[in-house]
């Protein structure tokens, strides 16, 4: 799982580096012009509680287009605001079961406002996923994050979620093939807080199904667990769709647009 792409690879290590100098001073403290976001992330795999690095990242729910700060964006995020973060593949601030395996407890202060679970260092779960809102001053739990890579049916064993999904065996010799699995278990009051965080006043996130653009040209995977999103119309998908990315494409919000296209203006025989 932790396998990063060349072109992301200066990112995530700056992402993690960022909050590195805070990491063993406890928890962030709760203020009222920060939100902050608690979530579990598992499977863990190594005795320190590291768990997989998941990003999240600002998002346009009028659009259903990722925020960034370019000036080149319908929607570009203010200068000084946050817009990504990567959770994961830090020290935790405590442990939990997920899924009956080993999990991870994190919380991170980022920019309040609408946020999507964007997917993993190599995989963009841009064809399914959530957003949801972070407010200022609250903690907000948005539950458990579970990802895999399906590299054997040992590695999906565990989640039912994944069942039937592994790869085959061909594809998991070879680096940056497969893309990896992911699910979401909303926030339920029966997961215990950490005892750093005990105190605090936790906010149940609404997890709404959502699609984007896939604008750091990952891998495209769908969340399992989703109901079924039908496809937009090529109109609809223009609209949220960067121009300069043809139709048809991976980086395109909809990999799949031109199929769906081309069957709707074949005539019938």
């Amino acid at each position: 799982m932790i396998r990063i792409l060349p072109m992301l690879a200066a990112l995530v290590a700056t992402l993690i580096a960022m909050p590195a100098a805070a990491k063993d001073k406890g928890p962030p403290a709760i203020t009222p012009d920060m939100g902050f976001v608690l979530v579990r992330v598992g499977p863990t795999f190594d005795a320190k509680g590291t768990a997989p690095n998941v990003i999240l990242q600002r998002i346009d729910p009028a659009t259903s287009r990722l925020r960034t700060p370019s000036k080149k964006d319908a929607n570009p995020v203010p200068k000084g605001e946050g817009w990504r973060v990567v959770v994961g593949g830090r020290k935790p601030l405590g442990s939990e079961k997920v899924s009956g395996t080993d999990g991870s407890v994190y919380l991170v202060p980022v920019t309040p406002g609408e946020w999507a679970i964007v997917g993993t260092e190599s995989t963009c779960f841009c064809m399914g996923s959530y957003r949801f809102t972070v407010k200022p001053g609250e903690m907000t739990d948005i539950g458990t994050i579970v990802t895999v890579l399906p590299e054997s049916p040992a590695a999906i064993q565990p989640f039912e979620q994944f069942r039937g999904q592994e790869a085959s065996a061909d594809l998991s010799k070879h680096p940056y093939t497969m893309a990896d699995l992911m699910f979401v278990a909303p926030a339920d009051d029966a997961n215990p807080l950490p005892a750093a965080i005990s105190a605090n006043k936790r906010t149940k996130a609404q997890l709404i199904e959502t699609r984007f653009d896939n604008s750091g040209g990952w891998m495209v995977n769908r969340m399992s667990g989703l109901s079924p999103m039908g496809h937009e119309s090529a109109e609809a998908a223009a609209a949220v769709s960067d121009p300069n990315i043809p139709a048809g494409t991976s980086s395109n919000r909809w990999p799949d647009i031109a199929a769906v296209d081309k069957a709707a203006s074949t005539p019938a025989k």
